[in-house]
């Protein structure tokens, strides 16, 4: 028999915990569907600064914490990928083609993944050079070249972790001016083995069996020249992960992310969204704030509609 839960979240991060502990603490049955580790993509960041109550630290401390409160409230969790959700009379069922549960209420908070550079060599290199964060990948580098594509604080926060490490680090970015922090940017700008390059596009990804070169485009002067390195970390931004919501004709913006209304509720009745696939301020402590207040919206929609 089909187990039937009073809220099935799907996905574990920031939004999606928060959205854990205020069910589970109204006393709602709750189980959260994460096919990775609790925290999502924080999981990756090489420091976690401006969250309340924690120092600068890697942002798997927080994943582990999250982990650790969702244990002591006893939230369910199935590392599992949802494919299908139908529309039942008891609510949803959510399923793959080996697991399968039933829910009153659903709430996605599925976040978002790194986006892609789409140049010759990016997908062929993958894995050979070729890599999107610096936390889990930076050692393989020691001592060696790498570029990093980007200008914000990922990018950055890249540059702090890899300049440690790497013989020589490129930043180049498309923009005319970063988009970091400045403290962050001030901080690389004093490392002595980093050059720092704006109006630049990356054209290739150059390699037999492994990445040897990229091709360089200066935006001003559209001159292009090649650059060897021996690795390349592309931080420039991520993309939602959507493709579930949009299946089952959750209305979506133009960029693909779930609309939602003041109380977080999609435009189907029941199934709620919260977090970086909301298209929203991307940063953990705003996705928290969404997630919490989801989860009581849940609650009130449960209780209006005599579920509970």
């Amino acid at each position: 028999m089909t187990e039937l839960y009073d809220v099935a979240i799907i996905g574990g991060g920031p939004a999606g915990a928060s959205a854990a502990i205020y069910t589970s603490r109204q006393d709602l049955k709750t189980i959260i569907l994460e096919k990775g580790l609790i925290g999502g993509l924080i999981n990756n960041a090489p420091f976690l600064e401006n969250y309340p109550g924690f120092d600068p630290a890697p942002g798997i401390q927080l994943g582990i914490k999250l982990q650790e409160q969702l244990d002591k409230l006893n939230v369910k969790l199935e590392m599992q990928e949802i494919t299908d959700i139908d529309k039942i009379e008891e609510g949803f069922l959510l399923r793959n083609n080996d697991f399968s549960i039933k829910a009153k209420s659903v709430i996605i908070t599925t976040g978002s993944v790194y986006r892609h550079l789409n140049v010759p060599g990016e997908e062929e290199l993958l894995g050979k050079g070729v890599a999107y964060c610096a936390t889990c990948d930076a050692p393989l580098f020691k001592d060696k070249t790498v570029a990093i594509i980007g200008g914000g604080d990922s990018a950055f926060r890249s540059a702090q972790v890899l300049t440690d490490i790497c013989k020589k680090v490129y930043l180049f970015d498309f923009a005319e001016e970063f988009i970091a922090t400045n403290t962050i940017i001030d901080d690389v700008k004093t490392k002595d083995n980093i050059e720092l390059h704006n109006n630049t596009s990356v054209l290739e990804i150059l390699g037999k069996d492994k990445v040897e070169k990229i091709k360089i485009k200066n935006r001003k002067n559209d001159e292009i020249k090649e650059i060897e390195i021996d690795g390349i970390f592309i931080n420039i931004g991520t993309v939602p992960s959507s493709q579930l919501a949009e299946g089952l004709g959750i209305e979506l913006d133009k960029n693909n992310f779930i609309k939602v209304d003041e109380d977080q509720m999609t435009n189907i009745s029941g199934i709620f969204a919260a977090g970086d696939i909301t298209g929203t301020w991307s940063q953990a402590i705003y996705a928290a704030g969404k997630g919490a207040l989801t989860g009581f919206k849940v609650f009130e929609y449960l209780k209006d509609n005599k579920k509970i």
